[in-house]
């Protein structure tokens, strides 16, 4: 399976869609070697061909597809020190200004 990954997902968000459960989390990692914690952009393409181990949950992926539910909760180092604020939490060119 092929899906792009949307604008706010993080990996566990990906591995919620594909297979209705974070067991997949680990393997769409290595898979597309990228890490649990990394930051996606809306260009990255995650494929998922999931081990025997992976068992998907197929209650929870039939309520996402008769919902129209894309998970979505991913946060970035930006929206961290939007909420953070403060000097030890600004970004160079996000919110720390130099004149």
């Amino acid at each position: 399976m092929t899906t792009k990954a949307l604008n706010g997902q993080w990996l566990g968000d990906i591995a919620l869609e594909a297979s209705g459960n974070m067991d997949s989390l680990f393997e769409i990692a290595n898979d597309n070697g990228v890490g649990i914690t990394d930051d996606l952009t809306i260009a990255d393409f995650l494929i998922s061909d999931f081990s025997a181990d992976v068992q998907p949950d197929k209650q929870v992926l039939k309520f996402y597809l008769q919902n129209n539910i894309l998970p979505a909760t991913g946060f970035t180092q930006a929206d961290i020190a939007s909420q953070l604020g403060g000097i030890g939490y600004m970004g160079i060119q996000i919110d720390f200004k130099i004149s």
